[in-house]
């Protein structure tokens, strides 16, 4: 849940992420070689979380770099003197979302189901803080969160260079009341 207050400057900020299905990973002097399901999506220059299906978690690395993509399918990365030795185990990668050419939007409504033509927020942007590794922030002014305090349900979404539309992520947000707006200091004295 995201939580701010009414009329407040509010700094928001995103990881954009997809999950990929893993079908095997092996280990060979301490290089780990993933393989999966579809195009990953990855670089050289990005950091990946690995999650293995039970009861093989005790493998999962987050934040990982990723070494080398040497197909669209398949990447590696360095784990060292780590002691795996799991062959043909499945799981999910995280993978960030490259947003290069990318605008990301920001809705707030009161009902889920609501239009976003009839969003109490609605906010886009095209910069974003690290463009190749899926993260993007905003900053909300004082007149944008200068809403109702109450219950909300946000959605972000990203609209690529292709401008095809993308829901990243969806939830509940929160506006809550300065105490300091409700009765004046010089009151509590």
């Amino acid at each position: 849940m995201i939580t701010f207050t009414k009329a407040d400057t509010v700094p928001l900020y995103f990881y954009i992420y997809s999950k990929k299905l893993i079908l095997s990973v092996s280990k060979s002097s301490g290089t780990v070689t993933v393989t999966t399901l579809e195009p990953h999506g990855v670089s050289s220059s990005n950091t990946v979380d690995v999650a293995m299906f039970e009861p093989h978690s005790s493998f999962d690395v987050k934040g990982v770099a990723v070494a080398s993509t040497a197909t669209t399918r398949t990447l590696t990365y360095s784990l060292g003197s780590d002691t795996i030795s799991a062959v043909g185990l499945r799981g999910t990668l995280t993978v960030p979302v490259v947003l290069t050419s990318n605008t990301v939007y920001f809705t707030v409504k009161i009902n889920r189901d609501d239009t976003d033509a009839s969003a109490v927020l609605a906010k886009s942007w095209t910069s974003h803080t690290d463009a190749t590794n899926g993260i993007t922030s905003v900053e909300l002014s004082t007149t944008e969160s200068n809403i109702a305090v109450g219950r909300y349900y946000y959605e972000l979404k990203r609209k690529d260079s292709n401008n095809k539309i993308y829901t990243c992520q969806t939830g509940e947000l929160e506006v809550v009341q300065d105490i300091l707006i409700i009765g004046s200091y010089r009151d509590w004295e």
